[in-house]
């Protein structure tokens, strides 16, 4: 595994972990610039990580706006 990849991954993680304990609560909007400091990485993992949180209906982006977070799947929630 490359080192970005697995920068990309933790990154991932470390986002669905904040949405799933609505850190990041439902309808907030996700700040790139706030968020690679906060977690003190570039942003460059940002939207790979974003683009896999969409997949799993965590996060949507439209263009022109801030990526947003969506309730998660009752499924995903935690308790």
């Amino acid at each position: 595994m490359s080192k970005l990849h697995s920068i990309i991954e933790q990154t991932y993680e470390i986002i669905q972990n904040k949405i799933l304990t609505q850190e990041l609560p439902p309808g907030s909007r996700i700040n790139i610039c706030e968020l690679s400091r906060d977690l003190s990485v570039s942003n460059s993992p940002i939207p790979e990580a974003l683009s896999q949180l969409e997949k799993q209906v965590l996060a949507v982006t439209t263009p022109n706006s801030a990526p947003t977070v969506v309730s998660p799947p009752p499924r995903l929630r935690h308790p």
